[in-house]
């Protein structure tokens, strides 16, 4: 099933492309043999082979052959296939009359859905108009997440649970013209519009729950994992103006001159997306389909086992932005910028979450409504609202140079944001369920039936929300660089970041879930404060050995001060205060120890602690603060070494190996076996090498390994999420130059992926060979 409509703009374009094409080559043909042209005048000196090519069309063909998973290759390759082909680059350059330029860029891979094309006339010290349409398709795998089985899950499932999905495709396009201005003695201005759209569909990871009927739940477990394929289906456009001036004011080599910027920007964004996902009380098999019950007022079905829940997200948001800055230079030794920037946006909210027996399926009061028979769904319709953003920035930053060598640049930064919300939506309330007894009139037996008193539906009054932030962020930079040391670099930097935030949310009386009566309201003032301090030095003992080593120290404090009315019943945990500490140091060298052999050596090793305290917003009987404590400690460790090696002048080698050493761990990890600590250690490996079998020939075959092994199966107690896959791709080339003009290339490439988080369900392997001709004219 195709999944994605290619737009009329589409197949328009390559009709266009064809053409253009055509057009291209017969003018060619015309320059080089029509008998019509003037003659041209006979050379001095014989033809040369000197003659200068400005354009050029690269054309390919290819094909694709895939044993497994499809769409998992192509997320990372957006090839179509099976076969596809095109214009993969080309540019056309033509001098007019006037001393105009008219160009054209662009390429067209018709079955790969990848389009671009740029038009432009450019004349020297006037200005430019130029216009241009870019289109490409993006692909994802809607398979859902992989539950291996174990000893306590159902004998029906021996191979554990697996939900395959649809390949999605997400078309993304841009449309856009622009206009620019540049005469000497006037200002330079360029003004552009743009319009670009995302149309199609992609996959989440915010899955939807099986039932995967285990036997015992462990404790303080549930027999229901997140596992069910998602998707999204996406419907966006926006439309964006900018207007840009630049102007220098005093001569461009006298001291105090003042270049000033001008930027505005208008943007509006249109968004209807929805997120649809599936919830199944039972593994495996279908849940039983609605049917009526006996003494049901209202014949309101019964619960299936199955349902499918939509949420609808719209927004339509206006921005409006304006920045100036200049630019003073008050001799050799001292330059001064400063900015300013004010922001106002303002945006409108709307759409619902519905269950029913499909996804998109509208809200009706009484069948397949909005609690779906009766399931817990969170359901909700009638959102509506909006917010209002006011942001303002100022920054002065000044570059001195006291004496030779040495240079000084501080800087400094204010903004304050102003952000006003408000939404309201109406909840569900589930249906009223009931018993009635009936008698029946010959053997007076007496008999208990089930009723459904009321439909489920939703709430008398609006569950409303309001919100307001200000923020005042300062921020403060010290760079220093001295270089007057023989072979010597040496640079340190500091910068401090104060954020000041005030937040007030309240929830007026009569929200549904919300005690006490009278409302829920929460005040809080946050602090985050952020030091950042670095040091490294560059060192060049030799022409052909160069090392460089860097350090820093960041810490972040977080503190949250809040006041809050008793939450509900379930209570709400808030952070109250978190320290991050991190600290990195990395060493690079470059050595080239013979003419055909050079090395670069990296190592990089970063650490970061994180402390926090936790607060719990429950009723008065629940309410608590953690003590204050270790969270998480992360580590990373990356060595990378690539070498290249020319043994004989037509033959190179080319090597890279790199290990990642990343964990992050937690104390929580200790406290229940469902969290895990969380690994992403890998390898990468590459190779290469290329000959010049003469001087019109090239040969050249590349190789790529990656490898991670940090799969941990807790199926019993959660979803295993830790990658456990390899990934090995081979490629092969060969290049010949037919003319001068002409060059033909042809590729086979092979690629191999395995993936234990899948359980081998997204294994893939793929091969495919393309052939191409290079033209320039």
């Amino acid at each position: 099933m195709k999944l994605l409509v290619r737009p009329p703009l589409t197949r328009c374009l390559r009709l266009a492309s064809v053409t253009l094409c055509v057009g291209v080559l017969s003018s060619h043909s015309l320059l080089a043999g029509d008998t019509n042209q003037p003659a041209p005048a006979a050379p001095s000196t014989p033809a040369a082979d000197d003659t200068v090519y400005n354009n050029w069309i690269n054309t390919t063909f290819g094909g694709l052959i895939i044993d497994g998973n499809k769409a998992q290759f192509q997320q990372a390759n957006p090839t179509k296939g099976p076969v596809y082909g095109g214009i993969e680059d080309m540019h056309y350059q033509q001098d007019l009359p006037n001393k105009v330029i008219f160009t054209i860029d662009g390429h067209a891979l018709f079955d790969n859905n990848d389009y671009k094309v740029i038009l432009e006339l450019s004349k020297a010290d006037v200005g430019y108009i130029k216009a241009g349409y870019t289109g490409f398709t993006t692909y994802s795998d809607g398979n859902g997440a992989y539950l291996p089985a174990t000893a306590s899950l159902r004998n029906s499932m021996p191979g554990g649970l697996f939900y395959g999905g649809p390949e999605y495709a997400l078309y993304r396009s841009s449309l856009w013209a622009e206009l620019g201005l540049r005469i000497p003695t006037l200002p330079e201005l360029t003004l552009r519009y743009e319009h670009d759209i995302r149309n199609g569909q992609e996959d989440s990871t915010s899955y939807g729950g099986v039932n995967t009927g285990m036997t015992p739940v462990p404790s303080g477990n549930s027999a229901t994992r997140k596992i069910l394929p998602s998707f999204w289906n996406i419907n966006e456009t926006q439309d964006v103006f900018t207007f840009k001036g630049k102007q220098l004011f005093g001569k461009p080599d006298a001291f105090g001159n003042t270049e000033v910027n001008l930027n505005l920007r208008y943007e509006f964004d249109n968004t209807s997306d929805s997120l649809n996902w599936q919830n199944r009380t039972t593994p495996l098999v279908s849940g039983p389909a609605p049917t009526a019950v006996a003494n049901n007022k209202n014949n309101i079905p019964l619960v299936p086992s199955n349902y499918y829940v939509t949420q609808l997200e719209q927004n339509k948001l206006n921005n409006y932005n304006g920045n100036i800055t200049s630019v003073t230079r008050f001799g050799d030794n001292l330059m001064f910028t400063a900015g300013y920037m004010y922001s106002a946006e303002t945006s409108h909210i709307g759409g619902n979450q519905v269950a029913g027996p499909i996804n998109g399926f509208s809200y009706t009061p009484y069948y397949n409504n909005i609690a779906y028979a009766n399931r817990p769904s969170g359901a909700y319709i009638d959102l509506g609202g909006g917010s209002t953003v006011g942001q303002n920035v100022g920054s002065v930053n000044l570059l001195w140079t006291p004496i030779d060598g040495l240079t000084i640049s501080p800087s400094m930064r204010y903004e304050f944001n102003d952000t006003q919300s408000a939404s309201a939506y109406l909840t569900e309330v589930s249906q009223t369920n009931g018993t009635v007894i009936t008698t029946n009139a010959v053997t007076k037996i007496k008999t208990t039936n089930a009723i459904v008193k009321s439909p489920a539906g939703v709430a008398s009054s609006a569950t409303l929300d309001n919100s307001s932030v200000l923020l005042n962020d300062f921020t403060e930079s010290l760079q220093m660089r001295y270089v007057k040391v023989q072979d010597w670099v040496f640079y340190a930097q500091a910068d401090w970041d104060q954020q000041l935030e005030n937040r007030a949310d309240s929830t007026p009386p009569q929200s549904y879930g919300y005690t006490p009566a009278s409302g829920y309201n929460l005040s809080a003032n946050n602090t985050y404060m952020t030091q950042k301090y670095q040091i490294g030095a560059n060192w060049y003992p030799l022409a052909r050995l160069n090392a460089s080593a860097q350090y820093y120290w960041q810490t972040q404090t977080i503190a949250q001060i809040i006041n809050a009315d008793a939450g509900p019943a379930n209570g709400t945990p808030r952070l109250a205060n978190q320290n991050w500490n991190t600290q990195d140091a990395n060493l690079r060298v470059t050595w080239q120890p013979f003419a055909s052999v050079s090395m670069v050596t990296r190592y990089d090793l970063q650490q970061t602690t994180v402390n926090s305290q936790w607060q719990y917003d429950g009723n008065a009987a629940t309410s608590f603060g953690a003590p204050y404590g270790p969270s998480s400690l992360i580590r990373n460790n990356m060595l990378t070494e690539n070498v290249t090696w020319s043994p004989v002048d037509r033959l190179y080698l080319q090597g890279g190996l790199s290990y990642v050493l990343s964990a992050i761990s937690s104390p929580a990890a200790s406290q229940t076996p469902a969290l895990q600590n969380a690994n992403n250690n890998y390898w990468t490996a590459n190779a290469g090498a290329g000959y010049q079998i003469d001087a019109k020939t090239e040969l050249r075959g590349d190789f790529n390994f990656y490898s991670a092994n940090n799969y941990q199966n807790n199926a019993q107690y959660g979803v295993p999420y830790s990658a456990g896959a390899s990934d090995y791709s081979f490629s092969a080339s060969f290049k010949r130059q037919i003319t001068r003009n002409i060059n033909w290339s042809l590729k086979y490439s092979f690629d191999t992926y395995r993936d234990q988080l899948s359980g081998g369900n997204n294994n893939y392997t793929a091969q495919m060979i393309s052939t191409g001709l290079q033209m320039r004219f």
